[in-house]
């Protein structure tokens, strides 16, 4: 979320609930409180909100918009464009999503394995 929907960035909405999920610092940036969820409905619920938000917006870009350029959280100095953002967004996910892969196994848990076309089917649907 703070890559696509937070102030400055491609599109400024944020979640309606995401308060309820960060630490503030007093220069406005944030850390993400993952104990903030109780339940995991509570992620799913997140999840889908910032999915949908995500999609509806995706539906919208423009060879120009992936040009325009926004200012990076903690350093205004900084711009990136949206192409570079959504890339980075997508990298970024996948990282996360093989760190995720390497804890249950030293857990000796084998996560199932979902291609990526499985899961654009599934949330398609």
């Amino acid at each position: 979320e703070s890559w696509l929907h937070y102030p400055d960035q491609p599109w400024p909405e944020t979640s309606p609930d995401l308060e309820k999920h960060v630490n503030r610092r007093a220069d406005g940036t944030w850390d993400g409180d993952p104990l903030s969820f109780r339940t995991l409905e509570a992620v799913e619920t997140y999840h889908r909100n910032v999915a949908e938000r995500t999609r509806n917006l995706l539906r919208d870009v423009t060879r120009k918009s992936l040009e325009q350029k926004f200012a990076l959280e903690g350093s205004r100095e900084w711009n990136s464009s949206m192409k570079h953002i959504l890339f980075h967004s997508f990298v970024d996910e996948l990282a996360h999503l093989g760190e995720l892969d390497c804890l249950l196994w030293q857990i000796d848990v084998d996560p199932d394995w979902l291609s990526w076309l499985d899961l654009h089917r599934t949330m398609a649907s």
